[in-house]
């Protein structure tokens, strides 16, 4: 599946209702960042129990105790990366698979890192499922050959916080300066700043 192929479903006005929201109230401007988001199924990126709310404004729930991002900090963090289509992209923290897979849709190649085993392979088949194919899922013990990165995604904020914007951007900036962007200490990635220090 590519950023431009259509997923019909039944939650549809449902999706369409948050994408509006994300472009109206929070002001997200990138237009190739709706657009993914108002094609791809968050629904199936959370439990049947969770699935009627997929598309409220809010984190929700998902395995191993670790939840899948509120719809505006996925869509900021992705506009903030200013992708073009031709950028490979380091993801750090995977989880439900929900970010790769828009990030999917607007880089030329994901390589999405992950700490926790099982929801590198729950990931993987919601992925496949879907039709992606420019990704590779791993582990993070597990070592992989990355070669030239763009950009790094940090995903150790919480949702609610704004400050993770800023994160995300002084990441972005760093990643584009450092040219061989390999992070080797994902694991030692510092949380986000006090709200004293947020820009």
């Amino acid at each position: 599946m590519n950023g431009t192929a259509k997923i019909t479903d039944e939650m549809t006005m449902q999706r369409l209702r948050m994408v509006e929201k994300l472009r109206d109230h929070y002001k997200i401007a990138d237009e190739r960042v709706l657009d993914a988001m108002a094609k791809l199924p968050r629904h199936l990126f959370v439990s049947e129990a969770l699935k009627s709310q997929a598309y409220k404004d809010n984190a929700l729930p998902i395995s191993s105790g670790q939840t899948i991002s509120q719809p505006f900090i996925v869509a900021r963090m992705t506009e903030l990366l200013e992708l073009s289509g031709q950028e490979k992209v380091l993801e750090i923290g995977a989880g439900s698979g929900y970010q790769t897979a828009i990030l999917t849709s607007l880089a030329r190649k994901i390589f999405a890192i992950e700490r926790l085993p099982n929801l590198v392979d729950e990931a993987e088949r919601r992925l496949q499922m879907l039709g992606f194919r420019n990704f590779f899922a791993k582990g993070i013990r597990r070592h992989c050959r990355l070669g030239h990165i763009y950009a790094v995604r940090r995903d150790t904020c919480s949702g609610r916080r704004a400050g993770c914007a800023g994160t995300a951007r002084a990441a972005i900036k760093d990643r584009r300066q450092a040219g061989n962007a390999a992070w080797r200490g994902a694991e030692k990635a510092k949380p986000c700043p006090s709200d004293a220090n947020r820009d």
